[in-house]
């Protein structure tokens, strides 16, 4: 339920320097992590093996623009991995941006095409933040607006609604959009936006009780019934340092939980982490990125991956009955339950390798 959170492991990429900002972003799905380095132009992916991440690739774009910030904004979902350079010169303009489609072929990631806006103007920064809608649905931030595009074919994506005069409060990469089922999560205010037939409404905004920390809605990542929304200059060590704020939606009511805070939080090198520039999550595991952490070099940046003991149904609406796995045996590796909402459907708990995983 998003109250236990456990510090899994810490990434850094391999020949990490000064200036990289590695986790300005961050993806993750099943057993698979991206993590953007803006200031160095790459992204690296992580694969889990043998009980713990491993670096895979580096990743630079083909049309490779003297600080493009390729990195800045990286989504993956069902196999297909988008990385974003805002600053991308193109034949539009200086800093027009372009997006980056990676897929698998035979077990290596290649490019495989460009998204590029068709009525791109110099300055847009596409890409500036990226999200998921679903596998053929995409939403793409620029300056102030976020456009969605649809695939049309395996390689073309077609724009389909802009929505305009978005509030991304000066944030820029992937976490400052989130999306989850017909839902999206933007910027500054933590603005929830839901679509119906098409149209996509403003119905909600996430704020934290008291006054609202420092770069709040910098990042944002919207996950069933959780939403996370990271504010890169709050901390309790160091008030650059960061923290996660957590809300719980609990009978279509959003309830704010205890905040996230990095392990080293109070370490001098997390002085100016920016612990929450960017959030990913998939299953039990949530990503958090700290692009100015010290520990290995200046501003070099690193990863830090959390796991939840308490598993949450992704696709359960508000009402619906999620087994608790603290009443399961733990000789046990198999539980079986239904849902309240749809009491004919079977899900099913196992245990993999200590994890319990729904299926």
């Amino acid at each position: 339920n998003g109250t236990s959170w456990i510090e899994e492991q810490k990434l850094t990429g391999t020949g990490g320097a000064s200036g990289d900002q590695f986790g300005v972003s961050v993806a993750i799905e099943q057993d698979t992590i991206v993590v953007g380095a803006d200031g160095g132009d790459a992204a690296y992916v992580y694969a889990r093996g043998g009980g713990s991440w491993n670096e895979q690739i580096k990743l630079t774009g083909s049309i490779g623009s003297l600080d493009s910030y390729f990195g800045q904004s990286v989504a993956i979902h069902e196999g297909i991995l988008l990385i974003a350079a805002p600053y991308e010169d193109t034949q539009a303009g200086v800093d027009a941006g372009a997006v980056y489609i990676y897929e698998q072929v035979n077990g290596n990631w290649t490019e495989t095409g460009i998204i590029e806006h068709e009525d791109a103007l110099a300055g847009l920064k596409f890409g500036s933040s990226l999200a998921f809608v679903s596998h053929d649905k995409v939403a793409i931030g620029g300056e102030d607006s976020v456009y969605i595009f649809d695939r049309i074919a395996s390689d073309t994506w077609r724009q389909q609604e802009k929505l305009s005069d978005v509030d991304f409060g000066g944030a820029q990469g992937s976490n400052s959009l989130s999306a989850f089922g017909n839902n999206l999560l933007i910027g500054k205010k933590s603005s929830l936006y839901t679509e119906s037939s098409g149209v996509w409404a403003l119905q909600d905004e996430l704020a934290p009780s008291g006054v609202l920390p420092f770069k709040y809605g910098d990042s944002v990542e919207l996950r069933g019934g959780t939403a996370l929304v990271g504010a890169n200059l709050d901390g309790l060590s160091h008030i650059n340092s960061g923290a996660v704020y957590v809300f719980n939606r609990n009978n279509g009511v959003w309830q704010q939980g205890s905040p996230l805070l990095a392990s080293d939080e109070a370490q001098a090198h997390a002085e100016f982490a920016f612990f929450g520039s960017s959030i990913a999550a998939k299953d039990q595991h949530f990503v958090v990125g700290a692009f100015g952490d010290a520990e290995t070099a200046a501003y070099a940046g690193a990863a830090y991956v959390f796991e939840d003991r308490i598993l949450v149904n992704e696709s359960s609406s508000a009402g619906d009955l999620v087994a608790e796995i603290g009443g399961v045996n733990p000789d046990e590796d198999l539980l079986n339950f239904a849902l309240a909402s749809d009491p004919s459907g079977n899900f099913e708990i196992i245990e993999d390798n200590g994890v319990w995983k729904l299926v």
